[in-house]
């Protein structure tokens, strides 16, 4: 099965790569010297919900992390409010639905390595990251799992992922509205 690219290219999902399906906009980056210019894209969303297995262990609360870590393995796996989007619709953005299947290198960070992917392809040398799924967490109806969803994706980005991206990405922590004592803490 191929994936349509930009202007009807098509790349094969088998070797779905983001480097690749960004090959055109690495040639316009070279043809425009844009290594030669400070890059920083101010508005990186985070797609957390790819990595919640990785996040997940840090909530601080034992019992709610026993909670959710065990209805995620029976298939309980919405934490977070749902909103109605059709960014990924229509072909826009074709990588949505099959950022799945893109192989990284093993023992690195699957998330910083596809960051920085996009953004080497793009001339970008620094991204700073926020959530895009727990931007609606506010409107979670625990306000206990605001809390705790927010804290513990803040700890497993600034304790693992940040320091793993050699300085290139940065973050906008996600804070937990419904409790200004905690969002100050």
């Amino acid at each position: 099965m191929d994936l349509l690219a930009d202007r009807g290219r098509r790349v094969s999902v088998e070797e779905l790569d983001t480097s690749r399906l960004l090959a055109h906009a690495r040639k316009q980056a070279q043809e425009r010297n844009f290594d030669d210019v400070l890059i920083a894209d101010v508005d990186s969303h985070h797609y957390e919900n790819e990595c919640f297995d990785q996040f997940l262990p840090f909530i601080e609360n034992d019992v709610l992390r026993q909670l959710v870590l065990a209805g995620r393995t029976k298939g309980r796996g919405a934490l977070t409010p749902q909103q109605v989007s059709f960014q990924d619709m229509g072909g826009r953005i074709t990588r949505y639905p099959l950022r799945a299947s893109e192989k990284t290198e093993p023992g690195r960070l699957r998330d910083v390595e596809l960051g920085q992917r996009w953004m080497d392809a793009m001339s970008v040398d620094y991204s700073c990251l926020f959530p895009t799924l727990l931007l609606s967490v506010g409107l979670h109806p625990s306000t206990e799992m605001e809390i705790e969803l927010c804290f513990a994706y803040n700890r497993w980005l600034t304790e693992q992922v940040l320091p793993a991206a050699g300085g290139r990405l940065y973050s906008m922590l996600s804070l937990p509205i419904s409790d200004a004592d905690e969002a100050r803490r």
